[in-house]
């Protein structure tokens, strides 16, 4: 960190690697200048620390004297870093005593192919390597004592959105739509098990371009089709308009997993509102939603470092104004106030 901020160029040793993807790591930086602003000085060679409006709080003398880091706005090409922090937790999970057989089937041999496909610094073979060791196993399960639904909570949130997926093709469901997509494996290991079923995926551009170099690699299915749009720019209704894919009278499911909690309340009745008007009757929506926005000041504090912050919550009774009156609720999971940071839901459309 020294060199990097004096402009002196070296290589990462892997000693380096391993302190620095230990949850302990990401604790201290937090501590100090965020690990936001490490990964940013790591990945930007140009980039010295006097380029950071640093300042020291001393109108309260009795305050610890910490440097308050103001990083500069995310760029609009920069992918999502909780994205592959949740798909890196899926790899991790994966070696934990019996999250093996819970997690569905070859999910986390998938995400590990997907993330090196994408050739995204600093993951590769090595570091993703060291994700599947035991004391990184130790050091998630340390994470989600701290700060719970970090770890056990992820594969709770896909295995809940899994099976909601499932039972609503079941119920006759034609098409699934992933919005905010990420580097989830759904619609990649469930499109070749349903090749008469349309599956389509919505995502950020930068995010999404990685994403699809990673699928192009791995083989996309025919039937499976990937977007690339700003919803802050672009409605999803008008985006699915444009899609050949998409038919917005046929029964639907919609997964809106870890998505909720980056769009204000607004926002989220809004998004519920396209959905409604681009799916047909009995349409289904399954989503995550945090519990409540005023807990888990660390998780918000070094998402706010990631310029990816929490930004609404609702605690489950409160979910029909959340979501929008036309919306039933069909299934919850998870969702105690103060064990969990997120709850799970279904959500269906009437007929009419």
């Amino acid at each position: 960190l020294i060199a990097r901020g004096f402009g002196v160029d070296f290589s990462l040793s892997p000693l380096f690697l391993l302190f620095l993807f230990s949850e302990f790591s990401l604790a201290f930086f937090k501590r100090v200048i965020g690990f936001g602003h490490v990964k940013t000085l790591l990945s930007n060679p140009e980039m010295k620390l006097t380029d950071y409006d640093i300042s020291l709080p001393s109108a309260r003398f009795f305050l610890p004297r910490r440097a308050f880091v103001t990083l500069p706005p995310m760029k609009s090409g920069q992918l999502s870093q909780t994205a592959l922090k949740v798909a890196v937790s899926m790899i991790t999970l994966n070696q934990k005593r019996g999250w093996e057989e819970r997690l569905p089937e070859g999910l986390a041999a998938l995400t590990e192919r997907l993330i090196l496909a994408a050739d995204v610094s600093p993951y590769n073979t090595a570091t993703l390597r060291m994700a599947k060791r035991p004391w990184a196993v130790r050091m998630s399960e340390l994470g989600e004592i701290l700060q719970p639904g970090t770890f056990d909570g992820l594969g709770e949130r896909k295995l809940f959105m899994n099976e909601q997926v499932l039972a609503a093709i079941e119920a006759g469901a034609s098409q699934v739509l992933v919005v905010g997509a990420g580097f989830d494996t759904l619609c990649l290991r469930l499109a070749p098990l349903f090749p008469h079923l349309r599956f389509v995926e919505v995502d950020h551009p930068a995010t999404a371009a990685a994403k699809r170099k990673a699928v192009e690699a791995e083989g996309q299915p025919g039937n499976m089709t990937m977007i690339a749009v700003d919803l802050g720019e672009t409605a999803l209704s008008a985006v699915l308009a444009d899609c050949e894919a998409w038919d917005p009278d046929a029964q639907s499911v919609v997964v809106a997993e870890g998505l909720l909690l980056y769009l204000s309340a607004d926002a989220v009745l809004a998004l519920f509102r396209e959905v409604d008007a681009c799916t047909g009757p009995l349409s289904r929506v399954a989503f995550s939603h945090l519990l409540d926005l005023r807990r888990h000041g660390l998780a918000r504090a070094l998402l706010r470092l990631y310029r990816e912050p929490w930004l609404s919550s609702s605690r489950r009774q409160d979910l029909p104004a959340y979501v929008g009156s036309c919306w039933n609720l069909v299934a919850t999971g998870a969702g105690r106030p103060r064990r969990d940071l997120e709850g799970f839901a279904m959500v269906e459309k009437s007929a009419n």
